[in-house]
């Protein structure tokens, strides 16, 4: 029987799991988009799936076990992003078509009619990207309205560097996701890194605004990055997303993001970072009193302990523990 209950702790649904056709259409259909489900074997239906979804996308893990046929009923809210974990199964739509595995992936996109057919060893992660979001974000980074939604090709070439990257991030999402103590705790961390994933999707894959995205930036007067620069040191418990510190600016993320490597040398996230670093270690020298190594992190905005650890290491040459026990 289909559950859908979702771990309040790490925002990852029960897994999901049935030998029933009919059940896993019904639950696909709940989560991702209307369409028909077919097999063409004899072999039993072995459906597992976990997912988590959020305002921005719903990331899921699935196989069928099976060899089975998907006819997609054209939506116009979302595009589907096919990511490999193994296997490989095909999409088609009459005039394009694409394999998922062996170093391709696939956008499909919404309001077209689509067939994919998987295969028994196939696993993917699946992400529902709702194209609001999508427009949203390409009009924040172009820095005018779009006209229209991005059209992208079916296949996605997996080798090149930007769709590595996108890769990358959705498994490190659900592996954050999966843990108790994960980002589903931490609603801004998630918010960012999803974020993060559709500006990757946007660079990773060609459409009508790529040239526009790609497009030299004009570099902001430095004065504009001092402000900034200014900002975050007098307030580095903030929420400085670089969408807010734009904001701040007066100029785009883009050209905030090149003004920061020319003036600076480094991103404004890790800028932000590093002054936190100094925070957490000014409080570490003054002992106890400010609480233990994770209190103090985690006020400063570190909540993922090990990782907090290796960049405190390396900017200081000593882990965070020690620091404490010499001040003692």
């Amino acid at each position: 029987m289909i559950s859908s209950d979702t771990d309040p702790f790490t925002g990852i649904s029960d897994p999901l799991t049935t030998h029933d056709l009919e059940e896993a259409r019904t639950y696909i259909d709940q989560v991702y988009a209307s369409h028909r489900l077919e097999a063409h074997t004899d072999r039993q239906l072995d459906f597992r799936h976990r997912y988590s979804r959020s305002g921005r996308l719903t990331i899921g893990h699935l196989t069928y076990g099976a060899d089975v046929s998907l006819d997609i009923v054209p939506t116009e809210q979302s595009y589907h992003v096919c990511l490999p974990l193994q296997g490989r199964c095909f999409v088609e739509d009459g005039a394009e078509r694409a394999q998922i595995g062996d170093g391709h992936a696939a956008i499909l996109p919404p309001m077209r009619s689509l067939s994919v057919q998987w295969t028994p060893t196939s696993v993917q992660h699946v992400l529902k990207v709702p194209r609001a979001a999508l427009e949203m974000q390409l009009a924040r980074l172009v820095n005018q309205p779009i006209d229209s939604s991005p059209k992208f090709a079916l296949d996605v070439d997996l080798k090149t560097g930007a769709a590595q990257a996108l890769q990358s991030s959705v498994a490190f999402l659900w592996s954050e996701l999966s843990r108790v103590d994960g980002l589903s705790t931490i609603s801004l961390a998630r918010e960012h890194l999803e974020q993060s994933i559709l500006t990757q999707l946007l660079f990773a894959v060609d459409h009508q605004y790529s040239e526009l995205l790609r497009a030299d930036v004009r570099q902001p007067r430095p004065s504009r990055i001092r402000k900034v620069l200014d900002y975050i040191d007098a307030h580095p418990e903030h929420d400085l997303t670089t969408a807010y510190l734009a904001e701040i600016a007066g100029v785009t993320e883009r050209a905030l993001q090149a003004g920061f490597r020319k003036l600076v040398g480094v991103s404004p996230s890790i800028y932000v970072r590093d002054v936190r670093l100094e925070r957490v270690h000014a409080e570490l020298l003054m002992g106890p009193a400010y609480g233990t190594v994770t209190e103090i992190a985690s006020r400063w905005g570190f909540y993922h302990l090990s990782r907090f650890a290796g960049q405190y290491k390396h900017r200081f040459g000593v882990l965070p523990s020690e620091t404490m026990t010499r001040c003692r």
